[in-house]
């Protein structure tokens, strides 16, 4: 594999810190229904939940930053033959195969019930699989948005105001405890179908890469998201304490708190505009660039490395959560490398489902 020399590694850095993060993440989900943990270990869940906030609008972020771009060319035909059938039949595969693993957990011999649960399951599919139809519904949108906002920076900016103002603050607002119904219902009233949800992020991403910011504006964001990681996970560390018990739960680590953007922000900022400062030797642009080819199918495998590992007997509990926690993610993010590399070398079926 040659690298690039034109290409920005630090995206691919950043992809795979988003990647990892997402393992950690549900990692952590592994005993955050577990009402048996101390105190410590119930905070400890809650910090790394809620910290861990940016791997989903992480990755749309860096998606809006290519496919936005109508400096390069992109058909109707090429988005659905090429990258929705791609994620079309990865999301069947890995459903498919998520509910054959559940199935066989059982220990039920195969008979026309069993084959009926797994269809039942694979319908359903894999909680965290949701993503790839969802994103199958922006690449739907594609041509429209890059006619729209690609190259047109006034139409971008009015995109990116009203993803803020709809999405960012009124989701924040809801957050908020009020001591009147009145203004939550209003809030409710004014809905904007796409810039209310994490979708808005494609266009932020596209923005922040387009835009030159200085050394004072990102020092600020990077103040205000270290300000936010803490107020956000003091918050629901808080929250989750005095319930003491039941599903440890979110709120400030919302993907559309404003807390969270500040986060999400400052995280693309960070890697885009600093760590692309660094300069990297060849081997070391080979292995990230190696790494950041399999982050598509570590997305997809790394949920059944985690369920393999408890099998095995490794789980976040087994040592405090704060330290079993990143120890099972780190794990599971390397078996599911491994497994990558190896569906990797199988010709063809490769190309369609990691």
């Amino acid at each position: 594999m040659e690298a690039n020399k034109e290409r920005n590694y630090s995206i691919d850095m950043m992809r795979i810190f988003a990647s990892f993060m997402l393992v950690v993440f549900h990692a952590a989900s592994y005993i955050k229904a577990d009402t048996g943990v101390s105190d410590f270990d119930r905070a400890a869940v809650s910090g790394y939940m809620t910290a861990i906030c940016f791997p989903v609008p992480l990755f749309l972020m860096i998606s809006g930053l290519f496919f936005l771009d109508t400096g390069k060319a992109l058909s109707v035909r090429k988005i659905y033959k090429k990258y929705m059938f791609r994620l079309l039949t990865a999301y069947v595969f890995w459903s498919l195969v998520y509910a054959v693993y559940e199935v066989a957990l059982s220990g039920d011999p195969v008979s026309v019930s069993v084959l009926k649960a797994v269809l039942m399951l694979a319908r359903d599919s894999h909680y965290h699989l949701w993503y790839l139809p969802y994103l199958c519904g922006i690449y739907i949108l594609l041509p429209l948005l890059r006619g729209a906002v690609g190259g047109n920076q006034r139409n971008l900016q009015y995109g990116c105001l009203v993803f803020f103002v709809f999405g960012i603050l009124q989701k924040s607002l809801l957050l908020i405890d009020l001591p009147f119904d009145t203004w939550e219902i209003v809030i409710k009233k004014i809905s904007v179908p796409f810039f209310t949800t994490i979708a808005g992020y494609y266009l932020w991403g596209y923005y922040i890469s387009n835009r030159q910011w200085g050394r004072k504006a990102r020092s600020a964001i990077y103040a205000g998201a270290v300000l936010s990681l803490f107020a956000s996970a003091f918050s629901d560390i808080r929250r989750n304490l005095e319930m003491n018990q039941g599903e440890v739960q979110i709120w400030a680590g919302n993907y559309m708190s404003l807390t969270s953007f500040l986060i999400i922000t400052a995280i693309f900022c960070f890697f885009f505009f600093e760590v692309s400062r660094i300069s990297l030797s060849e081997g070391m642009k080979k292995r990230v660039c190696r790494i950041s080819e399999c982050t598509f199918g570590i997305y997809l495998i790394h949920d059944l490395s985690l369920c393999l590992l408890e099998q095995a007997g490794l789980k976040p509990n087994s040592i405090m959560p704060v330290l079993g926690i990143p120890v099972m993610a780190g794990a599971a993010f390397i078996l599911s490398y491994l497994i990558v590399l190896s569906v990797k070398r199988i010709p063809l079926l490769s190309r369609y489902i990691v």
